[in-house]
């Protein structure tokens, strides 16, 4: 199935989980490409939801990673600038 093409009787909400999955790019993931290329027919929807919630939450936490990095760049640089004050 390519991108945007679902089958005759697909739910709605379906579709949706679908497509939310191939926006966070599910679908170009080498593990799943490889070995799940069937992920759209043979995964359920409270599978594909928890995919969802997954993927959402390694964001999450990377952009907090990033949050914090660039914290700890600021403190480093008003030491730095502190010290030769």
């Amino acid at each position: 199935m390519n991108t945007g093409e679902h089958p005759d009787g697909m739910s709605a909400e379906r579709r949706d989980l679908i497509e939310t999955l191939e926006c966070l790019g599910y679908d170009t993931m080498p593990g799943v490409q490889r070995d799940w290329a069937d992920w759209r027919d043979s995964t359920s929807d409270d599978q594909l939801r928890t995919i969802i919630i997954n993927i959402e939450s390694r964001f999450e936490d990377q952009a907090a990673l990033a949050r914090q990095a660039e914290l700890l760049s600021a403190m480093a640089r008003t030491r730095e600038a502190n010290c030769y004050a």
